[in-house]
């Protein structure tokens, strides 16, 4: 898999490389814990440039999938409500919930497959206004399970 390689002390520099291995196991983590599990990964630079040298922090960007001329609005303005996500549709003043049916995320923001058309507004940040739509009624065993996950946020 291609890389592109930009290293904090050479802002202006912007190397590529080939994803060569990456572990199976995430690294151990701190005492502290986090839902961010860290893989390490070795690249191999295909540039080579003077100062460049182990240990440089560096940012690896690399694309695991790329899809064409497809709608995409920002993960913040989906909520997901039971088995369901959605979003905050505007229609001038009003709000109004839209079901979606939503692709592969890059974690800023995710392909719509159904629910939306382009040049459509949404709210953004669509779980501050949660309370602002009618959400579907759940079954008690799923308001449970949404209650606690959002007591976990």
């Amino acid at each position: 898999v291609k890389a592109t390689i930009g290293l904090e002390a050479f802002p202006d520099a912007h190397l590529t490389g080939e994803i060569v291995r990456v572990n199976e196991y995430p690294e151990p983590e701190s005492w502290a814990g986090s839902a961010v599990k860290k893989y390490q990964t070795i690249v191999r630079i295909d540039d080579r440039m003077a100062g460049l040298r182990p240990g440089l922090t560096a940012d690896v960007t690399f694309a695991v999938e790329q899809l064409d001329d497809q709608l995409q609005i920002p993960c913040q303005a989906v909520i997901r409500h039971g088995d369901q996500d959605y979003c905050i549709r505007l229609d001038g003043s009003d709000m109004e919930l839209q079901p979606l049916t939503l692709g592969p995320t890059n974690g800023r923001t995710v392909v719509i497959r159904d629910g939306l058309e382009e040049g459509e507004s949404v709210v953004l940040c669509a779980a501050a206004h949660r309370e602002d739509v009618d959400l579907p009624e759940l079954p008690a065993e799923a308001a449970a399970a949404q209650r606690e996950a959002m007591a976990m946020q």
